[in-house]
C-alpha cells in the first residue's frame, strides 16, 4: 500500500539528469530532520459530515496558507496574488469574497498547523490532493521568478506537516523550478501547427473540465484537484497561441 511513496525509475532516471532538483530533494530531508516536534492542535471532536461545511474550512485553509507564502520574503507582490487566483479557481459563493479573505489572511497570526491539521482531517489520508495543494503553493512562492529562503522552508515545513516524502517534494520542485514547457503541459510537439494545438486542447478540456461532468455529484476535492489541471491547460494554452479562452 506504499507504492504510491517510492519513485519509479522514470523519475528517479530524471533526478539523475537534473542533479539540482535531487538535491532539492536531499535539502528538505535534511531540513526536516531538524525541525523541532510539530505541535498540531487537538483534533475537532466531530466534523459535520455536511459538504458545505467541508468545502468551505477546506477554502479557507487553503486560502490562509497561500496568503502566509505570498507575503513570505519580499512579501506580496501582484504577480504572487495572481498565481494564487490562478492557481486556486474558486467558484460558489465564495468567489465573490475571495479578496477580502485573502487580504484577512494576510494579517492572520494563525499557527501553520491549524489549517494543516484542519485541511488532514477534512480529508484525511489524500497524499494526491496534499501534493497538489503544496504545487499550487509553489507557483504562488516562484511567481516572481526563483525561490527565496524563507519561502522555501515554509514550503518544507507544510510538506513535512503533510506527511509528503522527499521525492514528491523534489518532483513539485522540479516542476516550478524547471518547468516544462507549455508543449509538454498540452503533450503536443514544438512545431505543431495551431489546428493541432486547439484540438488537443478542447480534447484535455473535455476531460479535465469539471463543468463537462454535467450532473454528475463531485466530491468537493475532486472538483477542485480538476479545476487545477483545467487552470493548468488554459495557461499552456493562452501561452502558445495568444489566445484568452
Amino acid at each position: 500500500m506504499l507504492h504510491h511513496l517510492i519513485p519509479d525509475a522514470s523519475t528517479l532516471a530524471a533526478f539523475v539528469r537534473q542533479p539540482r532538483h535531487l538535491r532539492a530533494g536531499m535539502r528538505y530531508a535534511l531540513a526536516v530532520r531538524h525541525f523541532p516536534a510539530i505541535k498540531k492542535p487537538k483534533k475537532l471532536t466531530t466534523i459535520p459530515p455536511d459538504d458545505e461545511f467541508r468545502h468551505i474550512s477546506f477554502t479557507y485553509a487553503v486560502i490562509a496558507l497561500s496568503a502566509r507564502i505570498a507575503r513570505a520574503g519580499h512579501g506580496l507582490t501582484r504577480r504572487k496574488y495572481i498565481a494564487f487566483r490562478a492557481g486556486f479557481p474558486l467558484r460558489d459563493g465564495v468567489c465573490g469574497k475571495v479578496r477580502h479573505l485573502f487580504r484577512l489572511a494576510c494579517e492572520d497570526k494563525t499557527p501553520l498547523a491549524h489549517y494543516i491539521v484542519q485541511i488532514e482531517q477534512l480529508f484525511p489520508e489524500r497524499a494526491d490532493l496534499y501534493s497538489e495543494f503544496l504545487d499550487r503553493l509553489f507557483g504562488i512562492a516562484t511567481a516572481d521568478g526563483g525561490l527565496g529562503e524563507e519561502e522555501e522552508l515554509l514550503l518544507q515545513h507544510i510538506a513535512n506537516s503533510l506527511a509528503l516524502t522527499p521525492w514528491q517534494y523534489a518532483t513539485i520542485h522540479a516542476r516550478h523550478l524547471g518547468k516544462p514547457s507549455a508543449h509538454k503541459q498540452l503533450g503536443v510537439a514544438r512545431n505543431s501547427p495551431a489546428n493541432t494545438i486547439k484540438k488537443r486542447y478542447h480534447q484535455l478540456m473535455r476531460e479535465f473540465h469539471p463543468d463537462r461532468m454535467g450532473s454528475q455529484q463531485l466530491s468537493p476535492e475532486l472538483e477542485l484537484l480538476l479545476q487545477l489541471r483545467s487552470s493548468q491547460i488554459s495557461q499552456a494554452y493562452r501561452q502558445l497561441t495568444g489566445h484568452a479562452v
